[in-house]
């Protein structure tokens, strides 16, 4: 089993089958789920638009560069704590708990941060955009996108 988190909508569904099976009390599936919580940051980009090329009449395609503003931290369960750590039921349900409820508090910061930010700002396809930010979760620090700019052909 690999759990992977890529959106808000991932944590809604994880958090409800984690609650799933905590409500079955058998602590083998809780510490499992624990044990296999991915590390995430919740990132935010400056999403903009940029010329591709004269071909087909124009076209262009769509970037992302971290927010030099924005701080994240990576949220984890066995990082923070201990992997090696003998673990049980309820202390398995109380760390997947914290995980979610600070990565829910980690997702609306970057929303507000992303909707403070916006205010005023064109759209991303606007040709008079300076960009717009959005937000990310990811498996590892932000990272500019895409990593080779594309080429027609």
């Amino acid at each position: 089993m690999q759990i992977k988190i890529t959106s808000p909508r991932d944590i809604q569904v994880l958090t409800g089958w984690f609650w799933a099976i905590h409500e079955a009390e058998h602590p083998g599936p809780v510490i499992e789920f624990y044990q296999k919580m991915p590390s995430v940051f919740v990132n935010v980009y400056k999403i903009g638009r940029a010329d591709g090329g004269p071909e087909e009449g124009g076209w262009t395609f769509e970037y992302g560069i971290p927010a030099t503003d924005w701080v994240t931290e990576p949220i984890s369960c066995r990082d923070d704590y201990g992997p090696s750590r003998d673990i049980n039921f309820d202390t398995a349900t109380t760390y997947v708990h914290d995980y979610f409820a600070r990565l829910s508090t980690e997702i609306d910061r970057a929303h507000k941060w992303c909707e403070d930010m916006n205010e005023g700002r064109l759209p991303a396809y606007s040709v008079n955009s300076t960009g717009r930010y959005r937000m990310s979760i990811e498996n590892d620090y932000a990272q500019p996108w895409p990593e080779v700019t594309p080429h027609y052909e």
